[in-house]
């Protein structure tokens, strides 16, 4: 257990997530800490809140509390990673799909009681318990927690963001864009190779798919599907493969309806580490953690994407 006395905490906002309410539980929850701990707090710079994160790391912070949505807490982990120091994370969740959040218990009893759930944060912090989360990583430079997909997600994440400018529709906007995206399909041939954990090696050129989808937590669009065998400590995630709409239909609803009423699965799944991605160009529609990540890659064509390592979260 680390030396309670010893601990340094930054506490890091989105100002645009949770309508505001950030500073709200910003002024709250330094009231509960009450100057015990070298405390700093400051609000996301979109462009450089990784290079935030590892300055802080280097600075030995090591209570990292983040208050924003799936893509600052990506930023976040990025640049933990990137340090390669190990501090404990929290995560208040304010944004619209919140799905890290969700896999690891928090998003319940935040949205039941966040007066309640920013003491018991005070509470792990003091304690220092903490769970593992796998944390994955795109050509050794960008790392997530969540999924990464190309396809049918990666376009409502990008039509998403381009809706998203009145927040308080945004779950209403978030389920429009899912429905106007069930016809996308993905017409470029792109190849994947991987290998399986039973070792076995596949070799795959896919072409007018809906959605590939490498998905590293158990849940995904804002908690709406639930994926119960993932586990969040081991060392393999998994790769989807949705070829046509009754495919997508099923993995969307299969935890909303009973199975008699579903179309057949009409998707692939495998378990893996590593996989390689040969994209035909670089302007296939992908998203990473729900952003849009699309026009990130520059020049990239290859994508390998595995498993990088692991952080610690406030249990």
């Amino acid at each position: 257990m680390d030396n309670i006395s010893l601990l340094k905490i930054a506490f890091i906002y989105n100002p645009a997530s949770g309508a505001g309410k950030a500073l709200l539980h910003l002024d709250y929850f330094k009231r509960l800490i009450n100057k015990r701990w070298e405390f700093k707090s400051f609000s996301t710079d979109k462009d450089f809140v990784s290079e935030q994160v590892r300055n802080l790391c280097e600075q030995g912070y090591n209570r990292i509390i983040v208050s924003g949505g799936d893509g600052t807490v990506r930023e976040v982990i990025n640049g933990i990673m990137i340090s390669k120091r190990d501090p404990i994370v929290g995560i208040i969740p304010e944004g619209t799909g919140n799905d890290l959040a969700r896999a690891l218990g928090y998003y319940k009893k935040f949205v039941d009681n966040p007066t309640r759930y920013l003491n018991d944060l005070v509470t792990g912090i003091e304690e220092s318990q903490y769970q593992f989360c796998r944390i994955l990583s795109l050509n050794g430079k960008v790392y997530f927690a969540n999924y990464l997909g190309i396809g049918f997600d990666a376009r409502v994440a990008r039509k998403f963001h381009e809706k998203r400018s009145l927040p308080l529709f945004s779950r209403l906007i978030y389920l429009i864009c899912i429905i106007n995206s069930l016809p996308f399909k993905v017409k470029e041939q792109i190849s994947i190779s991987f290998k399986d954990t039973e070792s076995r090696h596949y070799e795959k050129s896919i072409k007018n798919f809906r959605n590939l989808l490498l998905i590293n937590i158990p849940s995904y669009a804002g908690g709406l599907v639930k994926i119960r065998d993932i586990d969040l400590k081991g060392s393999a995630f998994h790769l989807m493969l949705m070829n046509g709409i009754l495919g997508m239909l099923f993995f969307l609803l299969r935890d909303k309806l009973p199975e008699a009423l579903l179309p057949g699965r009409g998707f692939d799944v495998y378990k893996t580490d590593e996989v390689e991605i040969s994209l035909p160009h670089n302007k296939v529609l992908i998203q990473i953690d729900g952003e849009d990540f699309t026009d990130c890659l520059g020049s990239l064509k290859k994508l390998i994407i595995k498993t990088a390592g692991r952080i610690r979260f406030f249990l």
